[in-house]
């Protein structure tokens, strides 16, 4: 036993007094934060008109689909699919947003219906806060006319619903 016990020890003394061969790590160095006044790092944020006429393109009625991800209470991941319609009324005294409906459906039944406020922000994101308090802000708003894809994630980042829709003329 005392053999073993020193042959171990003499090849651990003999691997500590020559070093592990490792590879020579070295990183870039970070660049620096942009100073307040370099406009190269921020985009430039929509003025009035704009705010306005993304929520005058946005209100109206529209249809489509669904794809909702989101983590319950337990910590599990869902995925979910349905048919949706979303209506956007823009109110005239405040024409950057309003109120609104969604109800979702699949195999053409209702599942799920609830109000919400929206309303364009400064920074050319949508807010939705629905009547549950839940509140999503949009970080895809593509919108061409005739068809809106949107992106909304939930403000605690445990959903994420990505609507593809189109304008439904009534």
């Amino acid at each position: 036993m005392r053999i073993l016990s020193a042959l171990i020890l003499t090849t651990i003394l003999a691997f500590t007094a020559s070093g592990c061969e490792r590879e020579d790590l070295s990183y870039d160095t970070p660049a620096p934060e942009p100073s307040p006044t370099d406009t190269t790092q921020h985009p430039t944020l929509p003025d009035d008109g704009q705010l306005r006429l993304m929520a005058a393109q946005t209100a109206g009625i529209w249809t489509g689909t669904l794809d909702t991800k989101y983590i319950d209470y337990l910590g599990l991941t869902h995925t979910d699919t349905c048919q949706t319609r979303l209506t956007f009324d823009l109110d005239a005294a405040q024409p950057t947003g309003g109120q609104g409906l969604e109800v979702d459906s699949a195999g053409g039944k209702q599942v799920f219906w609830m109000r919400f406020g929206w309303q364009v922000m400064g920074d050319g994101r949508l807010r939705l806060v629905y009547t549950d308090s839940r509140t999503m802000y949009s970080t895809l708003y593509r919108h061409n006319g005739s068809t809106l894809t949107l992106q909304l994630v939930k403000d605690d980042g445990l959903e994420t619903d990505n609507y593809l829709l189109r304008r439904v003329d009534e």
